[in-house]
Order: structure tokens, then sequence, then C-alpha cells
């Protein structure tokens, strides 16, 4: 996490997100203070059709409002679209820890909150904002800004960068309706091989122009043998033809590839007389 000049942050600021928390004690006493203090997690990673959520802690003193923008860097994202989320308060455990850590740097010493003569002291303030990041936000580079507001108008901001990484994932597929026919056949006759490779990748639809392999494995024999390769049409579906010459096991192999995972169909047995298998397309 980097923390960004005040110059930096004006030639930078602009959001994406916009976070508001509720309004903070503030006192003409106490000066204005804003610390953006921690970025969870960063990197962000983000996986296709999945949200990940990312908390902002800040620590705020003497502000009325405080808020948290982000945005992408870079040039072409001057114009980016902002939008908004709910800023949540920080709970209990390290939420606040950090507001006990935070009173103390300020004060010198933990205490009950009251200055020299009996006058009260502005507690350090820590609130938690959370925003939801999806791959149509933009990888690489984002800048968080928060900035308090007093009473009176007078702000102060903070700024960090972190970092949103896309994912890759992969879709799922699967290979369904697979079957022979016949699934009883005299030696040497053809066996016909059928079956649809799908893929799931946001809805199911067949998988065109990709490889299926065809294996066979003998009554008794552990091991499956490739005979070869079927391609699947427009609507996912492949077809292929064996000459059987021994009963038999035989299913379809995708292999995968780098956007889909790998899928194999259920098992489907032929019953013939003992013999050799020659492979037709």
């Amino acid at each position: 996490m980097k923390r960004i000049t005040a110059g930096a942050l004006a030639a930078a600021v602009g959001a994406s997100v916009l976070l508001i928390s509720g309004p903070a004690y503030a006192d003409r006493r106490t000066d204005l203070k804003v610390d953006l203090t921690k970025i969870e997690p960063n990197p962000v990673q983000v996986k296709r059709g999945e949200a990940t959520s990312v908390t902002f802690d800040v620590v705020s003193k003497g502000a009325a409002r405080v808020e948290v923008s982000l945005k992408p860097l870079g040039r072409k994202y001057v114009r980016f679209t902002p939008k908004v989320a709910n800023a949540a308060p920080a709970g209990n455990g390290a939420a606040a820890q950090a507001k006990e850590e935070e009173e103390a740097r300020q004060t010198g010493r933990p205490g009950d909150g009251r200055r020299g003569h009996g006058r009260p002291d502005l507690k350090p303030d820590l609130t938690r904002f959370v925003a939801q990041f999806t791959a149509k936000d933009p990888a690489g580079k984002w800048l968080a800004t928060a900035v308090a507001f007093d009473r009176s108008g007078k702000k102060v901001s903070d700024a960090e960068t972190f970092t949103v990484e896309l994912v890759k994932t992969k879709f799922g597929t699967k290979i369904v309706e697979f079957g022979a026919y016949p699934n009883k056949v005299r030696k040497g006759k053809p066996v016909f091989l059928r079956g649809r490779l799908i893929a799931e990748d946001k809805r199911v639809k067949g998988y065109a122009d990709q490889e299926v392999d065809i294996l066979y494995r003998k009554d008794g024999r552990a091991r499956w043998r490739k005979l070869g390769e079927a391609e699947t049409n427009r609507f996912g579906v492949f077809r292929a033809s064996v000459k059987a010459y021994s009963s038999g096991q035989y299913k379809a192999v995708f292999a995968g590839n780098d956007d889909a995972n790998p899928s194999e169909s259920d098992v489907v047995r032929v019953r013939v007389k003992r013999g050799f298998h020659h492979f037709h397309r």
C-alpha cells in the first residue's frame, strides 16, 4: 500500500466508488485529521461472475463527515463513471483495537478521553467502508482517497493506492447424451458413438469446434486405449464409428483448453465377440 502525496492526489482525485460515513463527533478545539489506515485485501483479486468485497479503514478526528472515493489511475479513466456504495461501521475486535491504538497515539497515553483541566478530548473515530469489485471494474492501479470535513467546511485528505487483478477462471464443461448404437453387435460390424459437449459459461450451450477423444477399454482390462478423435459441430454434437471385434467399454473425453475445464462422459458397454478395432470418423 503506497502513500500518495498531496500534489499527486490533486492530479488523480475522482471517484468510481463513493462511500460516505455517518456524522462523527466534532469539536473546534481539536485539529481535523484523517488517516486511511488499511485496505484489505490488497491486491484485490476478482473472478469472472463473482464480486469481491474490499474494506477501507479510516481513522478520523474532529470530522463531521468522512468520504472515501475510489478511482482507477490512468488518463483513459478521467471520465470514469462514479458509483456509490454504503459505508459500514467498524465492529469490535480488530477495529476496536485500532481505535484504541489511534487514541493512544493522538493523546500520548491511553486515557479516559479527558484533557488536563477536565475538558473532554475527542477520541479518534474509526469507520470501515466497503466496496464491491467485479470483472467489469478496470484491472490495474487504483487510488483510494479519504476526505474528512468539519462543520465549518474545512477538509483534509489522505490517499493510498491499491491494485485490482482479474483472475482468469475457466468455465465448466460436460459430455452428455453419450451412447453407443447398437449395444450388441456381431464381430466386425460397426458401432456408432454419439454425444454432446456443452459449455457452462454464463448459460449452458453446445461447445462447437472442439476435439473429443474416443477411448476404449476391453472387458477385464484396466487400461483405456485411445481410438481417435471426433469434432463437435455448432451444437456441440460429435459422432464417430468403430468396427468392434471384442466386448468392452467406451467413453468420450474432452481434454480442456485455456478457457474450459476438462470433462468426460459416462461409460457405455458394447457386447461383441473378441478381436480388434478399426476407427472411422
